[in-house]
């Protein structure tokens, strides 16, 4: 007889498959039923059924499909209750990740490409934001700034940066240009000026959910 999924510690079991559900929550991607439809039911009961055949989820095998979704909605119900949770703790103060978000838009408006949750890896995300638009009056971009997924609700966040000719000089400059900003919104950067290391920020990404992102079926 399977253990049922709601007797397992979900996270233990799915590691970093769960950051799939959490990840769009705390980010305030998506409503629930889109997170639903999109994560639960456009991935993970496409991906999942196919690793437990595999034996890669010994504590899940034999559980029944509808169990198994029924989990993971579940599962996101509760992430949904700690998140608005969290938020109301905040008594109206911002958010540190609506205030990165608001540093974003800014880069974006000076024409230096800005973009969260980018790429999956600092490599790829260094070669593919060369393809991305900013908002500026520049034709051309004046550099490049992101974190990419696999940083994305990490603490600290390290945010990756680059310029069209990739010099130390021109690096150096634009590190300053963001440090400001940064600064400007609230938030506390660590950088050493040194154009081969990355910004740090310590700081909660969550984003705060209004409106129909923060209906849920409870």
């Amino acid at each position: 007889m399977p253990t049922h999924p709601s007797d397992l510690d979900a996270r233990e079991v799915l590691d970093t498959w769960y950051d799939q559900i959490a990840t769009p929550v705390a980010m305030a991607e998506g409503t629930f039923d889109e997170i639903v439809e999109n994560v639960i039911d456009g991935t993970l009961m496409i991906d999942l059924p196919i690793e437990i055949r595999a034996g890669e989820f010994e504590e899940l095998e034999g559980v029944a499909e509808e169990d198994l979704r029924a989990w993971l909605v579940d599962l996101l119900r509760h992430e949904f209750s700690e998140h608005l949770a969290w938020q109301r703790g905040l008594n109206g103060r911002p958010a540190d990740g609506d205030r990165l978000s608001e540093v974003f838009d800014e880069l974006n408006a000076r024409s230096i490409v800005a973009r969260e949750d980018f790429a999956c890896c600092q490599r790829c995300g260094l070669l593919e934001i060369r393809d991305e638009d900013h908002d500026g009056e520049d034709e051309e971009a004046r550099g490049y700034v992101f974190y990419h997924e696999q940083d994305t609700g990490s603490r600290p966040l390290y945010l990756a940066y680059d310029t069209p000719d990739g010099s130390e000089e021109s690096r150096v400059t634009l590190g300053d240009e963001v440090i400001e900003v940064l600064r400007a919104h609230g938030l506390a950067p660590d950088w050493n000026r040194d154009p081969g290391r990355r910004i740090a920020l310590d700081m909660d990404p969550r984003r705060v959910r209004h409106g129909e992102l923060a209906d849920y079926r409870s």
